[in-house]
């Protein structure tokens, strides 16, 4: 499979998925949004649901998470490759979430946080995209630099805001983008590495 399919597969299933739910009323589509939340509440509950559909829902500006998401999934597949993009996908995912909620759990036992941001809701690919567009910086080579770099640059002003409180979005893009910069010198380096072994000449 090729990485472009890659990308689009992902891209695809996120915007029909969209779609469906934007053809429904707001309360089914909100009902939709908060059992797939990682929130503190769902990661207990149903951790393995709420964590597979919350990469592919969103509330805000689904157009532009499809094509920020087609620049940066393709410049990183075309970097690493095809199996380590999809495995870049997973963990930038799943780690980015358990860190930013964990941190928000420390934070409410601590008295630092209200209690009712376990149910905050915590949805959508950026955590995904994040971390596609800083192997596309960092390790792509020179279209996907600029269009990666383009890209983050228009994510920038959403991505941080509320770090200085340690609220779960911010953290979780900070953790993305140190998942991207280590997977992807690990998977780059691996990459190559296979494309210059000799062939096997065994008969």
């Amino acid at each position: 499979m090729s990485t472009s399919v890659t990308a689009g597969f992902y891209v695809g299933l996120f915007a029909v998925t969209n779609a469906l739910l934007r053809s429904q009323s707001s309360a089914v589509r909100w009902a939709w949004f908060s059992w797939a939340s990682t929130d503190l509440v769902n990661l207990a509950d149903h951790p393995v649901g709420s964590m597979v559909l919350s990469a592919f829902v969103d509330d805000s500006d689904v157009l532009a998470w499809v094509g920020l998401g087609l620049i940066g999934l393709v410049s990183a597949g075309q970097t690493v490759g095809n199996l380590r993009c999809i495995v870049l996908m997973t963990v930038s995912h799943v780690v980015a979430t358990m860190v930013s909620e964990g941190m928000l759990m420390v934070r409410i036992v601590a008295g630092r946080a209200p209690a009712t941001e376990r149910i905050s809701l915590d949805i959508g690919p950026s955590y995904v995209v994040v971390a596609a567009l800083t192997v596309g910086i960092v390790y792509g080579g020179w279209p996907a630099r600029i269009l990666s770099g383009i890209a983050f640059a228009v994510l920038a002003p959403h991505l941080f805001g509320g770090l200085q409180r340690l609220d779960v979005g911010p953290v979780g893009h900070c953790c993305a983008i140190v998942i991207g910069v280590v997977l992807g010198f690990y998977f780059q380096r691996t990459w190559r590495r296979c494309d210059r072994a000799p062939p096997d000449r065994r008969s």
